[in-house]
């Protein structure tokens, strides 16, 4: 932090929607609008990251991450990994942290969990 005294905390650090597979053609419809607008967001600040990456401290540029998996899970599985992943990051949100630790930064990321292959979804 730069010594201002922050006298509010985000209360909406992210957030998350279901897909709406049985819901009406219209919230499906709009769910594909917002998720194209989220991910060009979220692309633009990985572009802009990388853009800026070597005016960050060494120590910073090697905790960063850039990955990319493939893995093989059932729809169960793909939940459950989901909601691990949220459980991770639950205490680091901005929200969480009443006190930053020494040498933090917000640091943003996209989470994206996929639809497997079109032929492994009809089965």
């Amino acid at each position: 932090m730069d010594g201002r005294e922050r006298r509010w905390r985000a209360r909406i650090v992210g957030f998350e929607f279901t897909a709406g597979a049985e819901a009406s053609a219209d919230y499906q419809a709009a769910v594909e609008l917002a998720r194209a607008a989220l991910l060009e967001v979220d692309d633009e600040a990985v572009r802009e990251y990388f853009a800026h990456e070597r005016s960050f401290s060494p120590a910073w540029r090697e905790a960063a991450l850039f990955s990319t998996s493939t893995i093989v899970v059932s729809p169960k599985e793909l939940e459950e990994l989901g909601r691990r992943i949220q459980e991770l990051l639950e205490p680091l949100y901005c929200s969480s942290r009443c006190t930053p630790v020494r040498g933090s930064t917000g640091a943003g990321g996209a989470g994206r969990r996929c639809s497997p292959p079109t032929s492994a979804a009809r089965s």
